[in-house]
């Protein structure tokens, strides 16, 4: 005799539960082939998941520490690889709240990027220390990133952000354009390494 057959359970999708603070990019999963296109949605890709928190508790601030790290690593024999290093010894330091913040993403649950909010005269904050660790590229971290250090200093009063990029982060620089940064001239009168500048106007946003 066969088996009774199972009651119908009520299908549940995996991003019933999640809060607002994920983001799945569209850009996360390359297109289908032409000849998988007509196949139903539930056979495609799925979108990784992308969660960004305030790096507040011990091992967030660990975690953060490890992805400023992995950048002065990557920068090498950069002038400014040790000052990356020197910021990350510090941590929180300048981005600790009520005026700083420090930022942690996290691609399907593990460490993939950081960023970090310093304030500098009145309403005037800068953003430093973006990362995202090689393997964690092309799936929307570094934006949501953004996205969020952006909405989070509206909040907390600044009026206007700023920030210095390597000359040759093209696609660092072509986020930040699309985000409403424009270029400005050098602010940092220290700096001694090849570096442009941006600025955004949060109140325009």
């Amino acid at each position: 005799m066969l088996p009774p057959p199972r009651a119908n359970r009520s299908f549940r999708s995996p991003w019933d539960n999640l809060s607002p603070l994920h983001y799945f990019p569209s850009d996360a999963s390359p297109p289908l082939p032409p000849r998988l296109r007509r196949l139903p949605d539930s056979l495609a890709p799925a979108s990784r998941m992308i969660e960004v928190l305030t790096a507040e508790t011990p091992d967030a601030v660990e975690a953060v520490r490890f992805l400023v790290l992995a950048h002065a690593a990557s920068l090498r024999e950069h002038p400014g690889s040790e000052q990356v290093r020197a910021d990350a010894e510090e941590l929180p330091g300048p981005y600790a709240p009520p005026r700083g913040r420090l930022y942690l993403a996290r691609l399907d649950s593990m460490p993939a990027g950081c960023v970090a909010l310093r304030p500098l005269d009145g309403p005037l904050g800068e953003v430093k220390r973006m990362h995202v660790l090689t393997t964690a590229r092309r799936n929307g971290v570094a934006r949501a990133l953004m996205q969020r250090l952006l909405a989070d200093a509206r909040q907390m009063g600044y009026h206007r952000v700023r920030l210095g990029t390597l000359s040759d982060m093209t696609a660092a620089q072509a986020l930040y354009r699309e985000l409403g940064f424009v270029e400005i001239p050098k602010y940092r009168p220290e700096e001694m390494v090849d570096t442009m500048f941006f600025e955004c106007n949060l109140q325009a946003r």
